[in-house]
């Protein structure tokens, strides 16, 4: 793989043109971590054999909304810092909803990209932060 030699924008010097245009900006990041989020989470309860596909996608429904990843998202932004992870480009949490939510599922294509793809990898990883247990299945 070849690194870049741009430097990458940090948050105070990157504009509102920059964030929303380009194959990196972060509404096109949030649109893959999105789909991300829905595929590890479809996985993790399929595991549990007596679930039907109505009940996984009723159950993951609220796993998914932009409230739900709102509240998580200042347990994300404390775990980056604390593995001493550059903050990835992602701004403090604010408390709005749609901007926090935006911002978790970016953050989780990212965790896709630097895990490799490794879909294993990236569950173990974000599951817990969103609160899902290892044991937390539909029934």
């Amino acid at each position: 793989r070849r690194l870049s030699t741009t430097p990458t924008p940090t948050p105070a010097t990157t504009s509102t043109a920059q964030r929303e245009s380009g194959p990196s900006c972060l509404r096109a990041r949030a649109l893959l971590g999105d789909a991300v989020l829905r595929m590890i989470l479809v996985h993790h309860f399929m595991k549990n054999p007596t679930s039907s596909a109505g009940n996984i996608h009723t159950r993951i429904a609220g796993f998914l909304t932009n409230n739900h990843l709102r509240d998580c998202f200042p347990r994300i932004y404390d775990d980056i810092l604390r593995r001493g992870e550059e903050s990835l480009g992602l701004l403090p949490p604010t408390g709005f909803s749609r901007a926090d939510g935006t911002q978790v599922e970016a953050w989780i294509h990212t965790m896709m990209v630097t895990a490799d793809g490794d879909m294993a990898a990236v569950a173990l990883r974000v599951l817990p932060l969103i609160g899902v247990g290892a044991d937390d299945f539909d029934n």
